[in-house]
């Protein structure tokens, strides 16, 4: 049975489509208000409101207070499943205009053991043995020397970057 391409590319440019238009819009700190939070989170907004002294559509306000800030966090940690709270937590982050923080330079270290030196180290240890004709040489060790050089060569110029912000995914 022959596929019909017209009827493939009907769903093909509907599935786009769809997933497009679901698409948070990320075009600026306007789109985005506090009370475009998950469902699950708009209960703990308005107990919060209860709470402060900033009037409720005062947002510059409503960001700038920590109390509520704390409140309407440990109720929607509590409230929504973890998607939504992160989800929760991203839109009220965009919303104020808070700045954006990254763990990058806390786990450099680990980064580096894990992605740099233990291979390294394996490495060196296979090639040891091969020398010491412990084990005979293969199409693998080959395999894992053309691997590891062509994995680590784009990995090394990276670290220089991360200060400037090289290798972040922007949400």
């Amino acid at each position: 049975m022959r596929p019909k391409w017209t009827a493939l590319a009907v769903l093909t440019l509907g599935t786009a489509a769809t997933a497009f238009a679901q698409q948070p819009s990320n075009s600026g700190n306007s789109s985005l208000y506090l009370h475009d939070n998950p469902d699950c989170a708009l209960p703990c907004f308005l107990t919060g409101l209860n709470q402060t002294e900033c009037h409720t559509t005062d947002q510059q306000c409503l960001c700038q207070d920590e109390h509520f800030l704390q409140f309407v966090q440990g109720c929607v940690i509590t409230s929504c499943p973890l998607k939504y709270a992160l989800e929760s937590q991203n839109i009220t982050w965009t919303a104020c205009d808070f700045p954006l923080h990254s763990g990058e330079p806390a786990t450099r270290i680990a980064r580096i053991v894990i992605f740099i030196l233990l291979p390294t180290f394996s490495l060196v240890i296979r090639i040891i043995t091969k020398l010491a004709r412990l084990s005979t040489w293969g199409l693998d060790d080959y395999t894992i020397i053309v691997a590891y050089v062509s994995e680590k060569r784009p990995a090394l110029p990276g670290w220089e970057g991360e200060e400037g912000g090289r290798g972040l995914r922007r949400c």
